[in-house]
């Protein structure tokens, strides 16, 4: 009963959560995201630090969105909104527009002998674009090596390129702060190079070195597998629902052995991000 207290609060359950809380503590001081961080700014004070990050992160962001516009220079969108331009009458632009996605449904699956000009021009346009804004084996096959540095500025839909420039701009900003001009751009590439690697790598070891088919090939496929299964289905015609089914069945049956371009800034980014985070 005369023990002293500090003997009794070594005994107490209490006694190894202070203890802990106290281990807690000291890595929190000595290893936290500050002190870490020490090193750079010791390095960024001595005159190396990138200045007006804003400026270079939008410039970058602007690179993107005119290979985004570049991609969509030639579509149906387009083509549908040039010729009903002059119509006002909403039933008959809704009607005009329902034909006209009918023609360019039944031009994608066409050769390029039958195509009409503007599906010509199209295919020409996506081609220059996959031949060199993809990273594949193909291009790699034919020394279109640019592709695996000029991939990581390509997207060819809205959605992807917001996605990858929203986590730019929350990631990028204090990383050129803290690197610096020339080491953030060298990092940004080797990110969109080591991505592209990766990708050439995983497709040679999957056994996915097929080229590519032309896409009009695809389409009639997928078309063809439609027709098939709304006739199995025994429906008088093929429904929105069909259709996706016979998209994705010969999406999985293609990804199997061809070859599958890729593009986007995500290599780059997540590079970013994560020496972001380590910073």
């Amino acid at each position: 009963t005369s023990q002293p207290a500090a003997s009794l609060e070594q005994l107490s359950p209490s006694t190894d959560m202070t203890s802990f809380g106290r281990g807690v503590r000291w890595v929190m001081h000595h290893f936290s995201f500050y002190r870490i961080q020490q090193p750079l700014r010791v390095y960024s004070h001595s005159g190396h630090a990138g200045r007006f990050p804003f400026v270079a992160i939008a410039a970058l962001v602007a690179l993107n969105f005119a290979v985004l516009l570049w991609w969509n220079q030639v579509s149906d969108a387009r083509y549908a909104a040039a010729l009903l331009e002059g119509v006002t009458d909403e039933r008959e632009r809704k009607r005009k527009l329902e034909e006209i996605r009918e023609h360019r449904r039944k031009q994608a699956m066409v050769d390029d002998e039958h195509a009409d000009e503007f599906e010509r021009e199209k295919r020409a346009h996506l081609e220059f674009m996959r031949r060199n804004f993809t990273s594949s084996v193909e291009n790699t096959r034919h020394a279109r090596l640019h592709t695996w540095l000029t991939c990581s500025i390509s997207h060819q839909e809205f959605p992807h390129f917001v996605g990858n420039m929203v986590a730019l701009t929350l990631f990028g900003w204090r990383l050129f702060r803290a690197l610096g001009a020339r080491r953030f751009a060298f990092l940004w590439c080797a990110g969109g190079v080591a991505s592209s690697l990766a990708g050439v790598s995983e497709s040679v070891a999957r056994g996915r070195t097929v080229p590519a088919l032309p896409t009009w090939q695809l389409n009639r496929a997928v078309e063809e597998q439609a027709i098939a299964l709304a006739v199995k289905k025994r429906e008088s015609r093929v429904s929105d629902e069909t259709r996706a089914e016979a998209t994705r069945t010969v999406l999985t049956a293609y990804r199997r052995q061809h070859d599958l371009p890729s593009l986007g800034a995500s290599g780059s980014v997540m590079a970013v991000a994560a020496s972001a985070a380590v910073i």
